[in-house]
């Protein structure tokens, strides 16, 4: 008993590799008696089928080298991920390790960067010096001081070749396009000689700009300068809209310098008469600069006692529950 012909003949031209054909038509005739045609069959046109389908895909392949590695990739990610949750343990160490390595890096960059790479250019940075008032019962303690207090300690020193202040200040600037908010300080007059920074036009602020009323005057950093204003040089001398109210520009700052946090715009520190300055409230940062042959021990001594002087004018309870103390230290200006 012999297989059906036309099922052999069709295993024959469906496996076109010799030894590979041989080896599926003596299995199957060995398996034909036991099963008989029909099986015979079924056998032969799945066996055909597949040897087709083989040949039809690596005639013509359905990924590209690229898919190839996509597809590999994906499923290299796939296997760690489940990998990864098998052992929870074992990868929460994992990512706590590699999350604080990444951040210790991170802060050692950004420390080299700031102190190696890029460093703020301050002129004699050990004559840089910050103030700042302290008490028992201060609820802050950052270095800031009071309007009033800052006032009276900048007319009296001795020590200092110049002392000022500044405050934050947010800018809303709608001159020429969209409005935009600005990151922006208020800065009492001597605020760039005590960083001994130059504009590269124009002018900073002097004492008469601090005056109520004559205190709608700008300096702005180059960054804005170029970005807004096109780097216009005429600029200079002309009025800006700046919180809705036209500001005279007066100076523009040289290329990266943008202290304090990245300031675009600067403007006077300035009270109105009516409402004088307060001496209940600290939000000014104060920043000075020795006068030459004078130490940080100098200033201190002598600002100790004018607040000394300072602390009996300090409203109601305010003087009897705080001792406030003017000390200096050395500033760092980045």
């Amino acid at each position: 008993m012999k297989p059906p012909v036309a099922a052999e003949w069709l295993l024959r031209r469906a496996l076109r590799y010799a030894p590979e054909r041989e080896m599926v038509l003596g299995d199957l005739h060995e398996d034909f008696v036991r099963y008989g045609s029909a099986w015979y069959w079924r056998q032969a046109l799945s066996i055909a089928v597949h040897a087709v389908a083989r040949r039809a895909s690596a005639a013509h392949p359905t990924h590209s080298r690229g898919d190839a590695i996509m597809y590999t990739v994906v499923r290299n990610v796939r296997y760690a991920w489940r990998s990864l949750f098998k052992r929870p343990l074992l990868t929460l160490t994992v990512t706590t390790t590699l999350a604080l390595g990444l951040g210790a890096n991170a802060a050692v960059f950004n420390l080299i960067d700031r102190l190696v790479l890029r460093p703020y250019p301050l002129p004699d940075p050990d004559r840089a010096v910050l103030l700042s008032e302290t008490g028992p019962r201060l609820e802050y303690k950052e270095e800031s001081v009071s309007p009033g207090n800052f006032f009276d300690c900048r007319g009296q020193t001795r020590t200092l070749a110049v002392l000022s202040a500044y405050a934050w200040w947010d800018a809303n600037l709608i001159s020429r396009g969209d409005p935009e908010r600005l990151p922006g300080f208020k800065v009492t007059s001597g605020f760039f000689e005590a960083l001994d920074v130059r504009p590269q036009i124009g002018r900073t602020f002097v004492r008469d700009d601090e005056t109520f009323g004559r205190h709608h005057v700008v300096v702005l950093s180059d960054a804005l300068w170029r970005r807004r204003f096109h780097a216009d040089p005429s600029l200079v001398g002309r009025s800006v809209n700046v919180d809705g109210v036209p500001h005279e520009v007066v100076g523009i700052m040289p290329p990266r310098f943008s202290f304090p946090q990245g300031c675009q715009i600067w403007a006077p520190v300035s009270f109105d008469p009516k409402t004088p300055p307060p001496r209940d409230q600290r939000y000014l940062t104060a920043i000075g600069r020795l006068m030459p042959g004078k130490t940080v021990e100098d200033a201190q001594s002598e600002l100790s006692v004018l607040a000394a002087r300072l602390a009996p004018g300090l409203p109601g309870r305010q003087s009897r529950s705080r001792r406030s103390r003017v000390h200096a230290d050395q500033g760092d200006a980045r």
